[in-house]
């Protein structure tokens, strides 16, 4: 299953947004538990993916190494990333992503509908788990989002 993360929101919360690239361990912890029991491969469709160069790549940006090195403390790593379109809609970079791999199932984990447009199909519309971005990804959030995966 793949799961396309965005990060501010989800693994971290609104009142850490002051500091660029925080990462919050309680949430990468619950998020985590999450991508592990539904034996997930996480992909980034955060605007963070821009600074991932690829898995442990030497050309990782400072933050994407912080965010792998947090990761894998949890037993999580990043599998891909999602390629920028022209009008940032992440339904669009998602959609192009599982262009390549049509029978993969999936699920979106995002704070912000807004990030995705009007337009969505109501298949990845009904994909998208959002989180509390004044909390991140809770604990509560882990069996919400397994419930999500199983629709």
């Amino acid at each position: 299953m793949y799961i396309f993360l965005d990060i501010d929101g989800v693994l971290n919360s609104k009142k850490q947004w002051i500091t660029n690239y925080a990462l919050d361990d309680e949430c990468i912890k619950n998020f985590c538990a999450f991508v592990r029991d539904v034996n997930g491969k996480i992909i980034l469709a955060s605007s963070w993916r821009k600074g991932w160069a690829g898995r442990n790549n030497p050309g990782n940006l400072p933050q994407i190494n912080n965010l792998e090195k947090k990761l894998a403390k949890e037993g999580c790593g990043i599998y891909g990333k999602t390629e920028s379109l022209p009008g940032n809609n992440r339904d669009k970079e998602i959609l192009q992503y599982l262009e390549k791999y049509p029978n993969e199932q999936y699920i979106i984990v995002d704070d912000d509908i807004s990030e995705f447009s009007k337009e969505s199909s109501k298949t990845i519309t009904s994909r998208i788990y959002l989180t509390d971005p004044e909390n991140g990804f809770s604990k509560n959030d882990i069996t919400a989002a397994k419930r999500k995966c199983l629709l």
